[in-house]
């Protein structure tokens, strides 16, 4: 079901504070929530589109982003620093990770920095930017997204988790599960870092890159 009840899922979060805003289409969730954030917004804000037009991945790649998808982007303003923001990111990873497993069973690997990946295949993307004290953790999941509805030269390295599990899945379970995950990071920010960055070395499958641009993590 590629629908997200907007309504269904704010109240599902009475007491958070924070809005959660369902877009049909976007052009990047990320811009349009450091915008949001210039403005006042709180921390604990989300942006969920049901497709980009114009995502973005690490360095300045382009993220595809096909109807079928959960693309999000919360807002946090942490006490950190942006060296940090890289543990935020692999932090992230994990807590997603996490949901993915609890959601459908599935145990995804971690690619350093921020790729969640079957069987090679990528399967979730983060991207976190740190701006005016403002960090935006965008997170792309490909859900009902099947791999057959990406461009040819993006067949066969990207995977979606309704093509793992054989049928169409609920975008409002990984929408809350999303939303949960994240305001329980945010909320234990930094006192989960040791332990979820344990977990992240545990699962990284290629943690030598992980050592090569940061040394012992």
């Amino acid at each position: 079901m590629n629908i997200i009840d907007e309504e269904k899922l704010n109240s599902s979060f009475h007491a958070r504070g924070s809005r959660i805003s369902i877009l049909e289409e976007a052009v990047s969730t990320n811009t349009m929530l450091k915008g949001l954030a210039r403005e006042g917004a709180p921390s604990g804000t989300v942006l969920i589109a049901l497709r980009q037009t114009g995502g973005r991945g690490r360095l300045g790649h382009s993220f595809e982003s096909p109807a079928g998808g959960i693309y999000f982007s919360y807002l946090m303003h942490p006490k950190t620093s942006p060296e940090e923001t890289a543990e935020i990111t692999m932090c992230t990873a994990v807590y997603v990770r996490r949901m993915i497993i609890d959601l459908t069973g599935i145990e995804p690997d971690i690619k350093y920095v921020n790729d969640l990946l079957y069987k090679g295949k990528k399967l979730c993307g983060i991207l976190t930017e740190l701006i005016e004290g403002n960090l935006i953790i965008g997170i792309g999941l490909n859900v009902n997204n099947s791999s057959n509805g990406f461009p040819d030269e993006l067949k066969d390295i990207v995977v979606s988790l309704s093509d793992l599990c054989g049928h169409e899945l609920d975008l409002n379970e990984f929408a809350f599960g999303l939303v949960s995950a994240i305001d329980k990071l945010a909320a234990s920010w930094p006192e989960c870092k040791e332990e979820a960055l344990t977990q992240y070395k545990k699962y990284c499958i290629n943690p030598e890159k992980m050592y090569k641009e940061n040394g012992a993590v």
